[in-house]
């Protein structure tokens, strides 16, 4: 062995495991750089890393806790709510339901027919005119009611006392002859002709005039009046449209049959023929009256006619099965009758 400076002999190096007096082997001696325990020193690297770890792992149960707890709220709420009454969205794709046996007078189950929309038919409209007067004077001030109609001194905003309007070298002359309005304007062939104005069409901000051309097509004039400024303009001043042209006012893309005059009428069919390129038109009433919102009243008329006094009505004749309010119990202004859709009284 080695010795030291002083000629000794080298100590021997500490036992890992001395004995204590109690003949018990004692703790291994600690690594260098360990931390010996109550000690106010900071951890290593390693215990770092490992309470990094539990932190983690914490936030995760955490996370599992919440979401649990969101699923057992939602599942619960779910079985509050399952029998609640449907949504809008489910109510308006249900079937109706059949009114109630004691909901319907005797008279009214036996006599009016069925209140579906596939059987109503359309009825004259004086016939919805002769109960609800107050909707109808309101209605009868209203551009529904003027949306379309025969021309007459009433219905005509225009100025047809000869007055002109010239556009790309054409002039056009507005006059009336035997108590009817006219145009003199270029026709499909580019000729000059006089044209009868079959209809008004509109009234505010602008009125427009149909022309019956052959094939029973109505074609708006692209000529029309300004009922603010009281003049005529061009409806496409910039294009150029001469005869012949599908924009021409005579033109397949000006033919008021196929769309523009099912929104002014009541009760539109269209009755067009492909194999002669011609149309049948019919309408049930010339103007956007009360059949056009509340669809064909035959059933409800029929309700009508029959209905008890008892104020249990029941099916008001129309497709939906509406409840209604009766009649009589209509209030004199102000009220609203789910029969009539409009403000003040109906009956």
């Amino acid at each position: 062995m080695g010795r030291n400076k002083k000629g000794g002999r080298a100590p021997k190096p500490a036992s890992t495991s001395a004995p204590t007096p109690s003949g018990k082997a004692t703790a291994p001696a600690a690594a260098p750089g360990a931390v010996a325990a109550g000690s106010h020193d900071q951890p290593t690297s390693g215990v770092k890393d490992e309470v990094g770890r539990g932190r983690r792992r914490g936030f995760v149960w955490a996370l599992v806790a919440v979401v649990a707890l969101a699923a057992i709220v939602g599942g619960g709420w779910w079985w509050q709510t399952r029998g609640a009454a449907p949504s809008d969205v489910e109510v308006a794709n249900a079937a109706p339901a059949a009114p109630a046996a004691s909901d319907v007078h005797p008279s009214a189950a036996a006599s009016a027919p069925a209140s579906s929309a596939g059987l109503a038919t359309y009825v004259d409209n004086q016939q919805c005119i002769g109960c609800h007067q107050d909707a109808a004077q309101q209605w009868k001030q209203s551009h529904h009611f003027m949306a379309m109609a025969p021309p007459t001194p009433e219905t005509v905003r225009g100025d047809f006392d000869k007055t002109s309007f010239r556009h790309q070298g054409v002039t056009s002359r507005f006059f009336r002859r035997d108590g009817k309005y006219f145009v003199n304007t270029d026709g499909p062939d580019g000729k000059m002709a006089d044209f009868e104005v079959k209809y008004t069409f509109g009234v505010d901000p602008l009125q427009q005039y149909l022309i019956e051309t052959p094939g029973g097509r109505l074609q708006p004039l692209t000529i029309a009046w300004d009922t603010r400024k009281r003049r005529w303009f061009h409806l496409y001043p910039h294009e150029k449209a001469p005869p012949g042209d599908v924009m021409h006012w005579t033109g397949r893309y000006q033919t008021g049959n196929t769309m523009c005059i099912a929104c002014h009428t009541t009760g539109y069919e269209k009755r067009y023929d492909a194999a002669t390129d011609s149309f049948d038109t019919r309408w049930k009433e010339p103007n956007v009256s009360c059949q056009a919102c509340h669809g064909p009243g035959s059933a409800h008329l029929a309700w009508a006619r029959h209905a008890g006094k008892d104020g249990k009505i029941g099916d008001a004749g129309y497709a939906t099965g509406a409840p209604a309010v009766a009649p009589s119990s209509v209030p004199a202004a102000g009220g609203r009758s789910v029969a009539s859709g409009v403000s003040g009284t109906g009956s």
